[in-house]
């Protein structure tokens, strides 16, 4: 099975985040919780785009796969062009 880019992409920021957190911590307490928030909002919205977008995709296959191999119905078989049909009925009219 294959890895989920939504899944992966934003866990492997989460502990690169996590790994930055513990050593960062040092002087400037209020500046370091705001940048934490702040990239925890970016991967949040990081997580819900690739999510969505993987959605969209799925959709576009599933609809590509159900289309691309179906029948003509049998209520509109394929069109025929007019021009052969006149070329046939000028051919036996003479």
């Amino acid at each position: 099975m294959k890895p989920k880019r939504h899944i992966v992409l934003p866990l492997v920021m989460l502990i690169y985040l996590a790994v930055m957190a513990i050593i960062g911590y040092r002087n400037h307490v209020r500046y370091y919780w705001l940048i934490l928030a702040a990239s925890l909002l970016i991967i949040a919205a990081l997580y819900w785009s690739l999510r969505k977008k993987e959605q969209l995709r799925q959709r576009r296959q599933a609809e590509l796969d159900a289309t691309q191999y179906a029948p003509y119905p049998k209520d509109n078989p394929p069109a025929t062009s007019d021009t052969n049909t006149k070329d046939k009925d000028a051919l036996n009219k003479q």
